[in-house]
């Protein structure tokens, strides 16, 4: 199906790929997930940010390893380093070390020759996706048509179906988080709105030496305003310590990436309850307070 794909006019470059999954001791034996990759010239298909090395023609008795598994206190290596993983079926493959590069959170964080996976998965030789570099639409769809369960997709299409499959996985992800930021404002509300009638006294007190209703409104905004500042940065510093440590391991860099939209639509969820919280009652007693002057 490669050759095919390979002879059509117009295509410059062409490469298959299929997930799989190998045992290798950095320093403990643990599953690592990458990708078995045919050969020829990946490098023109696959952009993954090499670092060191060359990614021009992947064969047997080579692997390429990502950065961040590369690193000191993983695997260790670098190119030209000996490395053996264990392939599904235990057997192991001693290769050297042709490549590192960087963007593996999608491909991950090894690519072995398909030649040296071949017979070692359990399941037929295959490739997930065939990665092609030129050629035409109507040629690529032809072929497709004479093969069963073949799909044609340009690079935008499939990266929107990749984005909507992690739209769809994180679902519940975002599910459980909603359940415990709602449990978290009523918590915040409860709390909050407690203790501000609770202040009862304090207002009546205030009115009777003169205190004006806009001066108490006041005083009782900025208990919210500080209220709403010191627990946003409690909580960013808290929830930072995790974030960074899952960054650092996840993509080997200290710098997370926090989307704007969302961070800002919390910091104002947060302030408006926050304010809801204080105001309301606040306002709800000063009616009920003659002794408060206007103003």
């Amino acid at each position: 199906a490669l050759r095919q794909v390979r002879a059509l006019p117009g295509v410059r470059a062409a490469a298959g790929v299929a997930p799989v999954s190998v045992a290798a001791t950095d320093p403990d034996l643990e599953p690592i997930y990458g990708e078995a990759v045919s050969d020829g010239p990946l490098s023109r298909v696959l952009d993954l940010g090499v670092t060191s090395g060359s990614l021009g023609a992947l064969r047997p008795g080579q692997i390429a390893v990502s950065a961040l598994e590369a690193a000191p206190g993983a695997m260790g290596v670098h190119v030209g380093s000996r490395l053996t993983v264990y392939l599904p079926d235990g057997t192991p493959y001693r290769a050297t070390v042709s490549a590192l590069y960087t963007r593996s959170l999608a491909s991950g964080d090894v690519l072995i020759p398909d030649a040296a996976v071949a017979g070692h998965t359990g399941a037929a030789p295959g490739f997930t996706q065939v990665l092609v570099s030129g050629g035409t639409a109507g040629g690529l769809a032809g072929l497709a048509a004479s093969h069963p369960g073949w799909h044609v997709a340009s690079r935008s299409v499939a990266n929107a179906a990749a984005e909507q499959a992690a739209a769809q996985d994180g679902f519940a992800n975002n599910l459980v988080l909603g359940l415990v930021a709602a449990l978290a404002a009523v918590a915040l509300v409860n709390t909050l709105a407690v203790a501000t009638v609770e202040r009862r006294r304090a207002l009546r007190l205030l009115g009777r030496v003169g205190a004006s209703r806009g001066q108490v409104a006041a005083a009782f905004g900025w208990h919210a305003l500080f209220v709403t500042v010191t627990g946003l940065v409690a909580g960013a510093a808290a929830g930072a310590v995790t974030l960074v440590a899952v960054t650092k391991a996840a993509t080997g860099s200290w710098v997370p990436f926090i989307p704007l939209v969302p961070a800002a639509g919390l910091v104002l969820g947060v302030g408006a309850l926050v304010a809801g919280a204080v105001m309301i009652p606040f306002y709800a007693m000063s009616r009920r307070e003659p002794a408060l002057a206007a103003g």
